[in-house]
């Protein structure tokens, strides 16, 4: 490791207080819940942390800090594993200022980060900031390190795995970075290899400033980056700044690029791939992108297809101001946003500055939106997806969000995950005169072994439990029944003791399962990662005849 990386325990000296990882028995709504929630920090102040998956259930974050260590600002390194537990925690930095702005999976296990630096983190300063990339392993261990600049300022603002050891990078500069530079802030785009090397870089500007603030690996080699322009960088300018997207093959050379805005102020800070055809760009605005502007300032989150063409664009927020931090593909063709706001966007508003977290689907749809954090300040900045239904949140909080605060802001990291589910196959109406309906609660995550059923709209007083196989069918009244069978295959019966009950006056039946113990006729066997597994309802009914019935069925996708 180069000399000039400092790296030591942080929990060295007592500099960072002992993580408190909190589990919480309160989702934050619906079928979206938060597993754990780890909080820790310094008596100084953290901010902008950033998050990348560790491919093993757990969870990599980067955040800055004051000066408890090396010098003004540096940067604070940290794993948790799947339960919330703190692996390691270790410290970057220099005697100068130091910053953490983007972290990203290297797809190995490791994880990369990018920021800014002023002083020598690896290697000798070049101008007044100077950008740095690097590349770590799973136990916080530098791979490579990378610092490069002009004679003036330089940051990088997004980092993504190249897919072979190395990463494509972007920000900002404010010199000749990779190219000569017109008389204000350019963007760039370059490339390093499995050893840190500098492969390529493109600096491109439109005589106005202009900046790249995220990026995404295209799947074929080559990257799709976003950021603001002042000018006309890929069009001309809607207003002061635009956002832009643009496609770049493996050697940086612009395959295609758009520009839009609203005749105000946008920002375009995050691009995620839909893994159909093409990215999600989201960002902020305080005009009308994509629909009515709501307050000072909105989130938009647009589709853009792999050739370059917009689909659809969609805007939200509150009369209060609302802040874009991040976006993620949430790997099955939707994306997950991230962001701070002082306004109500979710059910509840518990403090001054909450956090929120929204899904999208393909078709620009809105699944849910969730709002959450303490009396105090709560603000999001970090997002990685784990595995579909599964992902990590994380920022800073001035209160006691998962655990008590160490002074100024402290760092958290959030587990939060949905239940994978799908309702397929109707329920006839009954003799309550209502189908019955019914749904599953929980996670998909086997480890967390949280999977509720609840059957409503049931007669009154009628017995009944539940069903399950891992084939779908589809057999109209057997034997007799009111209703349609939706299992095939092996079905295996919830009959064990306290398994079957009476639906009482409320007509509901409701079930914990235990998913190590899944009925099938020759015994139980657990659900397995990848399984999807089929549940259903079974009821005696009297419709008019003393028969039996069952509910629509739902399909569980396991991980």
């Amino acid at each position: 490791m180069n000399t000039s990386l400092k790296m030591i325990e942080a929990l060295r000296g007592g500099t960072i207080a002992a993580c408190i990882c909190v589990p919480l028995a309160t989702p934050l709504a619906g079928a979206q819940t938060t597993n754990w929630i780890s909080q820790f920090g310094t008596p100084q102040t953290e901010f902008g942390t950033k998050l990348a998956a560790d491919g093993a259930g757990g969870v990599f974050a980067a955040t800055n800090s004051g000066p408890p260590v090396f010098g003004f600002t540096d940067v604070l390194l940290a794993r948790f594993d799947e339960l919330g537990q703190p692996l390691w925690t270790q410290t970057i930095g220099t005697p100068a200022r130091d910053e953490v702005l983007a972290a990203s999976s290297d797809g190995a296990g490791g994880f990369l980060l990018s920021g800014s630096t002023a002083g020598d983190l690896s290697g000798p300063s070049v101008g007044e900031v100077d950008a740095w990339v690097g590349r770590f392993d799973a136990s916080g261990n530098s791979i490579w390190l990378t610092q490069l600049g002009s004679t003036s300022f330089d940051s990088c603002q997004a980092v993504a795995s190249d897919g072979a050891g190395g990463a494509f990078a972007c920000g900002s500069t404010n010199g000749d970075l990779g190219g000569p530079n017109l008389p204000s802030v350019a963007a760039w785009l370059a490339h390093f290899d499995a050893t840190g090397n500098l492969t390529w870089i493109r600096q491109f500007n439109s005589g106005s400033p202009d900046s790249a603030t995220g990026l995404v690996q295209d799947g074929t080699g080559g990257v799709y980056a976003c950021g603001i322009t002042s000018g006309d960088l890929f069009g001309f300018g809607g207003g002061d700044p635009d956002a832009w997207l643009a496609r770049f093959g493996a050697a940086g050379n612009t395959l295609w690029g758009l520009q839009w805005g609203s005749g105000e102020p946008e920002s375009a800070t995050s691009v995620a791939l839909n893994g159909v055809d093409g990215v999600f760009v989201a960002g902020n605005t305080a005009g009308f992108l994509g629909g009515s502007n709501m307050g000072s300032t909105d989130v938009w989150v647009t589709r853009i297809s792999a050739t370059g063409n917009q689909t659809w664009i969609e805007q939200f927020g509150t009369s209060m101001s609302d802040q874009f931090a991040a976006a993620a593909s949430d790997l099955g063709g939707g994306v997950y946003l991230l962001g701070t706001t002082t306004g109500q966007l979710g059910s509840s508003t518990p403090g001054g500055v909450d956090s929120w977290v929204a899904r999208y689907d393909d078709e620009g749809d809105r699944s849910w939106i969730r709002q959450f954090g303490t009396p105090g300040t709560d603000r999001a900045a970090g997002l990685a997806v784990a595995q579909p239904g599964q992902l990590f949140l994380g920022g800073s909080t001035s209160s006691d969000l998962g655990g008590p605060n160490a002074g100024g802001e402290d760092l958290w990291v959030a587990s939060f995950d949905s239940l994978l589910s799908d309702s397929y196959c109707s329920s006839p109406a009954n003799s309550s005169g209502a189908p019955a309906a019914f749904t599953a609660s929980g996670s998909s995550a086997i480890p967390f072994n949280r999977l509720d059923f609840r059957c409503e709209s049931l007669p009154q007083f009628a017995f009944g439990h539940f069903l399950c196989s891992t084939v779908q069918g589809f057999v109209p009244n057997p034997g007799g029944s009111q209703g349609n069978l939706c299992l095939g295959g092996a079905i295996g019966r919830f009959v064990g003791p306290g398994q079957i009950q009476n639906s009482g006056s409320g007509g509901v039946i409701t079930l914990t399962v235990d998913l190590a113990a899944l009925p099938q006729p020759l015994g139980s066997v657990p659900a397995l990662p990848g399984e999807t597994w089929n549940f259903q309802a079974w009821f005696r009914d009297a419709n008019p005849n003393t028969t039996s019935n069952f509910s629509n069925g739902v399909a569980v996708t396991f991980y």
